[in-house]
């Protein structure tokens, strides 16, 4: 089974896609806004029979993630007409141009936020971005051109990652630490200067549930713990409270370049990936269990960043981006990126994999993993969809 790839040609920067739109980073300063779900609908209107997996493909990656759709799926016959029709479309050269011809399906502006940035998110209906000059937010539906950021932070920040679940940002400020931002439950505004979890150097980070993985490409890796802790008022509600910070050293008791995301932790070391599960105990401490090994090829360099995504671990090696999918297959797109990126929290678009380079934007979605078994104890490479993660 082929992915599905779908071009926008462009000189860009920069993508995320949320709530029906596609933002779009020019790499002049500019911003596309475009109205995805209508344009995927009108660019299928006249393919009857592949619109169903375009629209699960592009639109609602998480509609054969449920349990009804699994039920289904049981089913040889299902499972195989699906499986064709998704075959169908990854044969086809799907490609756009934001020109006259799409011109109503997209609104081009400036970037109302500083540019370049080094990391950009989306939480709650705004977006944020993180460069040298600090962390920076605008409303993702402003129509005005000269919309005003709000400025959170003045410290230099390489990597920024929304919890879906926790009310929280983690920062990645290089020497300076691990930081998190906390927002208001009831309107998620960010209320206060960022915190500091730990002191050691993080160059990215992304989350374990309510802990975070902290990336390095200069000293250890490490995982920050929390724990549960009930609300004296309510018991049923309950606030994060750092516990520990483990080195990963200590979770996979040997050194490379690490990285994780909810139920999966990965470091890379000689040539080979190693996987560990990671679960909480009923005590709200850590768990963590080696599942397995994967390969990588010597030639494809060593490795430059590296994410979690439920079709599988994406990893930036120096001459390819790599997916060692949750099927067991390898997937190699060969040539350096300007930008990367993948949408794990995301509901909808949780199967895409956005590659820019210097002439286009690449989306590849993924559909093979709606097909393989969601256990998270047998689930080697990718996000376990059984425990209902995003």
């Amino acid at each position: 089974m082929q992915n599905i790839k779908l071009t926008i040609f462009g000189e860009f920067w920069d993508s995320q896609i949320y709530s029906k739109n596609l933002y779009i980073f020019g790499d002049s300063g500019d911003m596309y806004i475009v109205d995805w779900d209508n344009l995927i609908n009108h660019y299928f209107d006249n393919q009857p029979d592949l619109q169903t997996v375009a629209h699960i493909s592009f639109l609602e990656s998480d509609l054969l993630y449920t349990k009804s759709a699994q039920v289904i799926l049981k089913s040889p016959v299902i499972a195989s007409h699906l499986k064709d029709k998704f075959i169908d479309l990854s044969t086809h050269n799907i490609s756009l141009q934001l020109d006259k011809s799409t011109s109503r399906f997209y609104k081009h502006k400036d970037n109302p936020l500083p540019f370049p940035h080094a990391d950009s998110e989306v939480y709650y209906s705004k977006l944020y971005v993180a460069l040298n000059e600090g962390v920076f937010a605008t409303p993702c539906y402003s129509s005005n051109a000269d919309a005003k950021h709000l400025k959170l932070w003045d410290a230099p920040v390489f990597g920024i990652s929304a919890s879906n679940s926790y009310t929280a940002i983690a920062l990645s400020a290089g020497s300076d630490g691990l930081f998190e931002m906390s927002a208001e439950k009831n309107n998620h505004n960010i209320l206060s200067k960022p915190t500091l979890v730990s002191d050691k150097h993080c160059s990215s980070c992304d989350w374990s549930f309510y802990n975070i993985n902290a990336t390095s490409h200069i000293y250890s890796s490490f995982f920050a713990a929390y724990k549960k802790i009930p609300d004296s008022k309510n018991k049923r509600k309950f606030h994060r409270q750092l516990d520990k910070i483990i080195p990963t050293e200590e979770i996979f008791h040997a050194t490379g370049y690490s990285w994780g995301s909810h139920d999966k932790m990965y470091m890379y070391n000689n040539g080979i990936i190693e996987s560990i599960q990671y679960s909480a105990n009923r005590d709200g401490t850590p768990s963590f269990r080696k599942i397995g090994s994967l390969p990588l090829q010597n030639w494809k360099g060593s490795v430059i960043s590296a994410s979690v995504a439920p079709f599988g671990t994406v990893v930036e090696c120096e001459n390819a981006i790599i997916v060692i999918r949750s099927d067991g297959r390898v997937i190699t797109l060969p040539g350096e990126p300007v930008n990367w990126r993948i949408f794990s929290n995301s509901k909808y678009y949780k199967n895409q994999l956005h590659i820019i380079y210097d002439d286009r934007l690449e989306i590849h979605s993924f559909y093979h993993d709606y097909f393989v078994e969601q256990d998270v104890k047998t689930k080697q490479s990718g996000i376990s969809m059984s425990q209902g993660n995003g």
